[in-house]
């Protein structure tokens, strides 16, 4: 599962995370992305409201301001910490499939050689 809900101002809006949540994290992130600061909460939230809306071909109508006020608000309630721990393991699982799946990709690249576009087979040489 990569997506969720969550309710701003009280309005309900989608949390998608994809490759593109990776980089729009990247952007907002601070430079260790392994820790659980304020600011990577913010970059999280803000990058899974901007794919979702990315990827319906909507605006935000929100602004950044928006989504750390809204995290303010979390980081302060149990309730609050137990959704932000949630969205947390959302984008952390969506990304980490992604890792993997990039890992598997990288190996199977060690082990081969572009090889050039022909119309006869013959011309190939396979090397493992």
């Amino acid at each position: 599962m990569n997506y969720t809900q969550i309710e701003i101002k009280g309005k309900k809006y989608g949390l998608k995370f994809t490759n593109l949540s990776a980089e729009e994290f990247n952007k907002k992130s601070s430079k260790d992305g392994n820790d659980m600061s304020v600011k990577n909460i913010y970059a999280i939230y803000w990058a899974g409201l901007l794919t979702n809306a990315y990827r319906k071909n909507e605006e935000l109508d929100l602004t950044f301001e928006d989504v750390c006020d809204y995290a303010d608000t979390l980081i302060v309630t149990t309730e609050g910490q137990e959704e932000i721990k949630k969205v947390v393991d959302i984008f952390n699982d969506a990304l980490s499939v992604k890792s993997d799946k990039k890992a598997e990709d990288t190996d199977e690249k060690k082990n081969t050689i572009a090889m050039p576009i022909t119309e006869n087979k013959e011309d190939l040489l396979l090397v493992s």
